[in-house]
């Protein structure tokens, strides 16, 4: 069934279960793992090299790094878990607290190779590719660019930073030197946005652009 659960690790670690978003199991919305248009309906026999595309099918997985040892950093591994157990090149090398016997009980707990204490040392691990900082959200700034600038791409949970301008620069830094800069942001699989996005795609089986407000009412 599409809307089955497939979350079948670590069940005592309290992840909440992952579900594919709702437009994707409605047929709304291409997954990245659905086959491609070209290749819907077609008869058309193909070679070997186009059936097995090695820059596809064999990409090497990106090795991440955990800056930090909180709630959404322990959520945050838990979903890259998950994407390594269907066959998605995701791995995590590494991760990195201000002390070594946190990093090292986080790292035994999710089976992480290399427990680093300090986050000097994990922005300086040549194992690591990415680095999602989850530390508290004044330092968001300071710790992504000391992962910039030891040459890791960098996902940052939510607030990205304190600022505007400090968002600015960060991003500013990752385009100067060739690197991803992004923000962790789940709202897009809240059961409201799926709703919407579902029904954005049911115009004429595209989706159209809305705008508006939404106020949260304030009991004092």
């Amino acid at each position: 069934s599409p809307n089955t659960i497939i979350d079948e690790y670590d069940p005592t670690l309290g992840y909440h279960p992952s579900v594919p978003p709702l437009d994707i199991r409605l047929g709304l919305t291409t997954s990245p793992l659905s086959p491609t248009s070209n290749d819907v309906g077609s008869n058309t026999p193909k070679t070997k090299q186009q059936q097995h595309p090695p820059s596809i099918t064999t990409p090497l997985p990106l090795r991440w790094g955990i800056l930090g040892c909180s709630k959404a950093a322990h959520d945050f591994t838990q979903s890259l878990k998950f994407l390594s157990s269907i066959g998605l090149p995701h791995s995590i090398s590494a991760m990195g607290s201000r002390s070594i016997s946190r990093a090292s009980k986080f790292a035994t707990l999710h089976n992480i190779p290399n427990a680093h204490g300090s986050y000097e040392e994990l922005c300086a691990d040549p194992t690591v590719d990415i680095v999602y900082v989850a530390s508290l959200h004044p330092h968001h700034r300071d710790h992504a660019e000391m992962a910039i600038f030891s040459g890791k791409h960098v996902l940052v949970e939510k607030p990205m930073t304190m600022k505007a301008e400090d968002a600015r620069y960060l991003y500013d830094l990752s385009i100067r030197l060739n690197l991803f800069m992004g923000e962790g942001m789940w709202t897009r699989f809240f059961p409201a946005v799926e709703w919407t996005r579902c029904r954005l795609g049911e115009e004429d089986g595209v989706g159209v652009g809305v705008g508006g407000e939404a106020n949260t009412p304030i009991v004092e």
